[in-house]
């Protein structure tokens, strides 16, 4: 069942740890992407039995890439099927700080259609944008078996940027459009989980890419700048 969005203690590396606060996102908007949420989840859910269970975890990190030091184009699909251009970099400086907030639910696929939300629904979680940051936001008891992609339903996405060097039209608040109902993005990841494995999910947001983006007059991101960044990475642990 799809919960709440729950408020999450970031891990910042090293050595700070920052209470999550959540975007600033209306209460209704939220309200109706997480029952759009909620039906994407339920249509796919199936009964999985394989033998044993695995431990999985997930993992948020700001950016785990090099800043973008150069100006260009930032073209892709907007998620719903139609092609979209996002605004071109604001002028290109040092790297931006602030904060990060991202609501999100992230699913198990395997190649028969069944899914395992593996973070219990959306989840909330506020981080530092330095580069490296990470925040550990669910860890869930896994069937094990075979999966081949990985779903994360993004509802909600925002930062509050404090410092922008050498970009003095940067907006001080950021979000990325998702006023059409939650972004859904797929990655192609095929690995088989083993009873007592266990394994890190690693939502890579790479945000020094996509908020560059934003529209210097709104603060506002094309979704499928987002789509096009993220990625998962998966590590294993013994």
């Amino acid at each position: 069942m799809i919960q709440e969005p729950q408020t999450q203690e970031t891990i910042t590396r090293p050595g700070r740890t920052r209470r999550s606060r959540g975007p600033r996102f209306a209460a209704a908007a939220v309200a109706l992407a997480l029952a759009a949420v909620l039906a994407l989840g339920a249509a796919g859910c199936g009964n999985l039995t394989a033998g044993g269970a695995s431990e999985v975890s997930v993992e948020v990190a700001s950016d785990e890439t090099e800043v973008p030091t150069v100006a260009g184009s930032f073209t892709g699909s907007d998620g719903l099927g139609r092609s979209t251009a996002g605004a071109p970099p604001v002028g290109l400086g040092g790297p931006l700080e602030g904060t990060l907030s991202v609501t999100f639910a992230l699913r198990l696929i395997n190649s028969e259609g069944e899914e395992v939300d593996v973070t219990d629904g959306p989840q909330t979680v506020t981080l530092d944008l330095a580069a490296g940051t990470r925040a550990e936001v669910a860890r869930s008891s896994v069937p094990a078996g075979e999966y081949d992609r990985v779903a994360v339903a993004f509802v909600a996405v925002g930062a509050e940027i404090t410092d922008s060097p050498g970009q003095s039209q940067f907006p001080s608040q950021v979000e990325v459009d998702l006023s059409d109902g939650p972004l859904v993005v797929e990655r192609p990841q095929a690995f088989t989980l083993s009873p007592d494995d266990r394994i890190t999910l690693v939502l890579d947001l790479r945000s020094g890419t996509w908020l560059h983006a934003a529209d210097p007059s709104d603060g506002r991101v094309a979704r499928g700048i987002l789509q096009n960044a993220v990625r998962v990475v998966i590590e294993g642990t013994d």
